[in-house]
């Protein structure tokens, strides 16, 4: 496995049952990563997908939590706030 944070979308089914902390750090740097880069609505929306991602990998509680600091870290961002809105 690549140790690139956009692998853990691909593989967190197979590494969640011996890994699952670390497959959930894996998938907030990878949020974090997508978030900064993320300019237009569709890439609020890719952010929300692996948010999405996270909570069915189990990570529900992290999900909340990287939704609020987005929510706070983006406040001047209309349509990224709706987008989140919507996990």
């Amino acid at each position: 496995i690549k140790k690139s944070p956009a692998s853990i979308e691909r593989y967190y089914k197979h590494l969640i049952p011996e890994f699952k902390n670390e497959v959930y750090d894996l998938f907030l740097k990878h949020i974090e990563q997508t978030a900064l880069r993320a300019g237009s609505r569709k890439d609020y929306q890719d952010v929300c997908a692996i948010i999405r991602n996270l909570k069915k990998a189990g990570g529900k509680e992290q999900a909340l939590e990287v939704k609020d600091r987005l929510l706070t870290k983006y406040a001047k961002r209309p349509a990224f706030r709706d987008e989140l809105s919507r996990v």
